[in-house]
C-alpha cells in the first residue's frame, strides 16, 4: 500500500534530481549523488505519508474506546471525518528526517558499488561482459 507508490515516486525522482545536478549524470560527485537520493527520499516519504498513516492505523490493535476500522476505505473516511485532512500527515517531519538521509546514503552506496564493479568503459559497451570463462573480455 505504501512501498509501491514510494518506489514509483522515489526512483524516477532520483533520476530527475541527478539530471538537475548535472546534465551528464554519470559524472556526478558523491555529494551530488547523496543530495539527489536525499531529495528523492524527501519527496517520496512526504507524498506517501497518508498511506503510511492508514497502514499504521490498520495495524495497531484498537484499545477499548479507540476507533476501529474495517479496511482501507473505511479507515480513510473515518480519519478524514473525525480528525480532518491534516491527520494524514501526522509524523511527516520525523519520517522525512529519517527517510531522506537514509535513501541518500543508500543510493550513494549503490552508485559507488556499481562504479566499482562495472567500470565506465565496460558500462558504455552494448553488451558488457566483465570476464569470460577464458579470462578474456
Amino acid at each position: 500500500m505504501r512501498d509501491i507508490p514510494f518506489s514509483a515516486i522515489y526512483f524516477p525522482a532520483y533520476t530527475q534530481f541527478k539530471k538537475m545536478r548535472k546534465e551528464d549524470a554519470s559524472d556526478l560527485s558523491p555529494w551530488d549523488l547523496f543530495l539527489a537520493g536525499s531529495a528523492a527520499g524527501l519527496l517520496a516519504a512526504s507524498t506517501t505519508t497518508p498511506a503510511d498513516v492508514i497502514k499504521t492505523r490498520l495495524q495497531v490493535e484498537a484499545r477499548k474506546g479507540d476507533q476501529t476500522y474495517n479496511g482501507i476505505v473505511d479507515c480513510f473516511w473515518k480519519i478524514l471525518k473525525s480528525e480532518g485532512p491534516l491527520a494524514f500527515f501526522k509524523g511527516v517531519v520525523p519520517r522525512i528526517f529519517r527517510s531522506s538521509p537514509q535513501f541518500g546514503v543508500t543510493l550513494l552506496a549503490y552508485e559507488m558499488i556499481q562504479n566499482f564493479f562495472v567500470p565506465k568503459e565496460v558500462e558504455d559497451t552494448e553488451y558488457p561482459v566483465l570476464v569470460s570463462s577464458e579470462g578474456k573480455k
